[in-house]
């Protein structure tokens, strides 16, 4: 059956799942845009809070300039400053090999449990994209946790507990925070805690979304025990609420942080290489 479809200035965003996941294809990203279509990108990522573009193939300057269309590329964070690109602050690398193809063993654990990137800073990320290197023979997904339809399916009692809740962030302090990268204290820094919003309004949409997640939200301000925090990540990540990417060699990726969770599917042999490259976007304060 044909996926449905929408046009966003020149563009045609394929409908892979009804306002969460649309496929553009047939866009050069490493091509310069003109500002019209910068702007239907723009716009088509506000229907889509995921959008992949696949066939792509672009070198880690052009994955800089792609997400320069999206806002400003985000210098990396001191825990994987060692990942970088070369010549590059805020372009990554992603897996479980390095750039040379020496093993990375941890990076077969990396990211594995449900978060959003950098939710432990003040103002974290807006998005982020993904482009894929080397994939392996089977599995290797990504997958995206739609954060607007988990906060809209929620009983109204749930609502009415959390619709002033603070919810309390730190690097790698909740339930799944092993999977981000060890924290070297002489090398890293300290890292303080930070509250946010456990309803997060999004800043394009105005629609609310639920911002916790699994690595960093490690409690709910003023209250004892994590009974409410469990419950409310259990629901999200229902998989009514999931999307997995098949990832193929040369797709692109680019996802909202602000109204989704995201983690590797870690399934795949751990034998084979997965190697992606990443920029984040710049964000604001959550509210």
């Amino acid at each position: 059956m044909a996926l449905e479809t929408m046009a966003t200035g020149d563009l045609v965003v394929e409908t892979v799942v009804d306002g969460f996941v649309g496929r553009i294809s047939g866009l050069d990203l490493s091509a310069a845009l003109d500002p019209g279509r910068a702007e239907a990108l723009r716009a088509a990522w506000r229907d889509f809070p995921v959008l992949h573009f696949p066939d792509q193939s672009l070198s880690p300057e052009g994955l800089r300039r792609v997400g320069e269309v999206f806002g400003v590329p985000e210098p990396e964070t001191p825990m994987n400053r060692g990942y970088l690109t070369e010549g590059e602050d805020a372009v990554s690398y992603v897996g479980n090999i390095h750039p040379d193809g020496t093993p990375y063993p941890f990076g077969n654990k990396r990211a594995t449990a449900w978060h959003s990137d950098q939710s432990y800073f003040a103002t974290p990320v807006s998005g982020a994209i993904l482009h894929a290197l080397r994939i392996p023979d089977q599995g290797g997904g990504t997958q995206f946790c739609n954060m607007y339809a988990a906060y809209d399916s929620l009983p109204a009692a749930t609502k009415g507990k959390i619709e002033n809740g603070v919810a309390l962030h730190c690097y790698n302090a909740g339930p799944g925070g092993e999977a981000g990268p060890p924290l070297d204290e002489d090398k890293h820094g300290t890292w303080t805690p930070v509250r946010h919003p456990i309803v997060r309004t999004h800043p394009l949409s105005g629609r609310p979304a639920l911002y916790v997640n699994h690595i960093h939200t490690y409690a709910i301000d003023g209250m004892a025990g994590t009974e409410l925090l469990e419950e409310l990540m259990a629901h999200a990540t229902e998989p009514r609420f999931v999307y997995y990417h098949p990832w193929r060699v040369g797709d692109t990726v680019l996802w909202d942080q602000r109204c989704l969770m995201h983690k590797s599917a870690g399934d795949y042999p751990l034998d084979q290489a997965r190697l992606l490259m990443r920029v984040k976007v710049a964000g604001d304060a959550p509210y």
